[in-house]
């Protein structure tokens, strides 16, 4: 047992990065609903969190009764249960109270679920007025309900207002005092203290930043981790495990760029003055895209799908004998009749879908920049229009070659196909450039290089293509360059040119088909249309779903529209 104790304390001090600060989830009529804890513990898996803090301040504590408590940290033990267990999350209970019988039942609960770890706040109204009366609190808590369970501290000033005696020396004694004691979250934006504390006692307490605003500054004292209310959104997630990256990699400024974007994003939640308000209903609209994240990804498949479909006409072009075996170019596998029909159809259906994909990555990469501005960003929206400019060319190029059969308008035909790989070659180019930008918020570094190999594979193919296409030709001397055979003549460097060119094909399919996964994380949504002659009607009509406020905020607003379609109606 003592064995096991440690290693969990040792597990909760070793904890490094991300833990969110989860949000409560209420129906519309204001009580508890757990019905969607596991599909936002799975949530927060796929963008990348390690750990959740549970019943916190973002977790409304305060304003949930004992059997509400009770039946959440059931809800969160079953979801992270059920996560492989690769992915299973850290999770630490906060079980403060102003009853202090509640704390006890609490404590035990967490104990028996055996959660990562149990947290506490000081006394609040009636505060601990020495270092002993606040150590014996929580000793004798601990003690009687948590003996195996590590225990964190939560430092929160602004709420519980300062200690009447120094946290260093309430620290140092409680580590003599308290042996579950491994971890504290400093939610304080002193970071002179912080700097202290983490120097005397970061070789024995995990000291998790508190604020998002103060990341990076307790980074640079040697801060390891942090419990963030933004942690369940996407963007700021990654924007933390960018700052961590570029910090350890002693990119100051990259670091200080992804601060900033962090605290803007935490300076917007707080406009409309309800911090925790304005963070639900916006984690709700992130939560219901999730819902809606599926139909991008189908897409993707249905574009993988046509491209295998696509590419099955060579087989049939084989079989009925209108090509040799030795790869034939990719258009006299659809030059005869039934398999032209069939390369004519397929491929326009092909280049509308990569049209579609150019213009989604192209909006992708613009609105990550109007959310997240860098002072890369005037460039970057340069480049992305120039991207997005010669990839709708290179699908334009694909609808020719379609349409403009090589026995017919044969120079037609050559100029699509130059059109299809050339500016393919370019746009793919100018999104590898992309691609190395964003990461790793949008796509990881291995990602930027493989698109860097494709691009590179793409172009010498595309150039080897054309120069042994012109030589092959120079030496043909037989009747039909559509069903080339050796003894006519420039066989080999056909070979060569057509082999080069199916190379380029599939690279440019890879390269197109490697958006996938970035196409999972954002949705597009569905216009409205406005009819103008009823234009008041509409507007006074919501349609995107109704408000969903706080436990905080029932005061002014209750209730909540049910109609989010997804079905991930989280947040109240």
């Amino acid at each position: 047992m003592a064995k096991a104790f440690e290693l969990k304390k040792e597990k909760l001090y070793r904890f490094t990065g991300g833990m969110a600060a989860v949000a409560t989830p209420f129906d519309k009529h204001g009580k508890l609903d757990i019905n969607h804890i596991d599909s936002y513990a799975k949530y927060l898996v796929r963008i990348g969190v390690k750990g959740v803090y549970i019943i916190g301040t973002t977790g409304e504590g305060y304003s949930l009764a004992l059997n509400e408590k009770i039946s959440l940290i059931q809800a969160w033990r079953k979801a992270i249960d059920s996560l492989p267990n690769e992915n299973r999350l850290v999770a630490v209970v906060n079980v403060s109270s102003t009853v202090v019988s509640e704390i006890f039942q609490l404590a035990a609960k967490v104990e028996e679920l055996n959660f990562d770890g149990v947290a506490l706040l000081p006394p609040i109204y009636y505060q601990a007025t020495t270092i002993c009366h606040l150590t014996k609190y929580i000793k004798q808590i601990l003690d009687k309900c948590a003996q195996n369970t590590p225990f964190l501290y939560y430092h929160i000033p602004s709420f519980t207002n300062e200690l009447k005696f120094e946290l260093e020396d309430f620290i140092e004694h409680a580590l003599n005092k308290i042996p579950q004691f491994v971890a504290l979250k400093y939610t304080d934006s002193n970071i002179v203290r912080f700097a202290s504390i983490q120097s005397k006692f970061g070789d024995k307490v995990n000291i998790f930043a508190g604020f998002e605003e103060t990341l990076l500054a307790t980074k640079l004292h040697g801060g390891r981790a942090a419990i963030g209310a933004t942690f369940s959104f996407v963007h700021s997630s990654l924007h933390y495990q960018s700052l961590i990256e570029a910090f350890e990699a002693k990119q100051l400024e990259k670091a200080n760029n992804e601060q900033k974007m962090i605290t803007n994003f935490c300076a917007s939640l707080r406009i409309d003055g309800n911090f925790f308000a304005t963070l639900k209903n916006q984690l709700n609209k992130e939560l219901e895209n999730e819902g809606k994240v599926a139909k991008l990804d189908s897409y993707n498949k249905w574009l993988g799908a046509n491209y295998i479909i696509y590419h099955l006409r060579y087989v049939v072009a084989i079989l009925l004998g209108h090509v040799e075996v030795e790869f034939p170019y990719i258009s006299d596998t659809g030059t005869h009749v039934p398999e032209s029909n069939f390369f004519a159809q397929m491929l326009n259906l092909v280049a509308c879908l990569v049209a579609i994909t150019v213009y989604i990555r192209f909006k992708q990469v613009e609105q990550y920049y109007r959310d997240d501005l860098t002072t890369q960003s005037t460039k970057i929206f340069r480049l992305n229009r120039i991207a997005n400019f010669f990839g709708l060319l290179s699908a334009l190029g694909l609808s020719v070659v379609a349409n403009f059969r090589e026995i017919e308008l044969f120079k037609i035909h050559l100029f699509g196909a130059l059109m299809a790989f050339g500016f393919g070659a370019t746009y793919c180019w100018f999104q590898t450039w992309l691609s190395y930008s964003m990461a790793p918020l949008v796509n990881s570094i291995a990602m930027a290089r493989w698109r860097l190999f494709l691009s590179i594979v793409i172009t010498i193919n595309f150039l080897t293509t054309c120069v042994m296409g012109q030589i092959s030709i120079h030496h043909f001397h037989g009747k039909d360059p559509t069903n080339w055979n050796p003894g006519d003549g420039g066989f080999v460097t056909h070979v060569i040119s057509s082999v080069a060119e199916w190379i380029a094909a599939l690279s440019l399919d890879f390269f197109i088909l490697s958006f996938t996964k970035e196409f999972q994380t954002f949705t597009m949504q569905t216009p409205r249309i406005l009819l103008l002659k009823s234009y008041d009607i509409l507007e006074s009509t919501t349609i995107d779903g109704g408000r969903i406020e706080s436990r905080e905020n029932l005061h002014s607003s209750f209730f909540a529209d049910p109609s989010i379609s997804s079905g991930t109606q989280i947040m109240h």
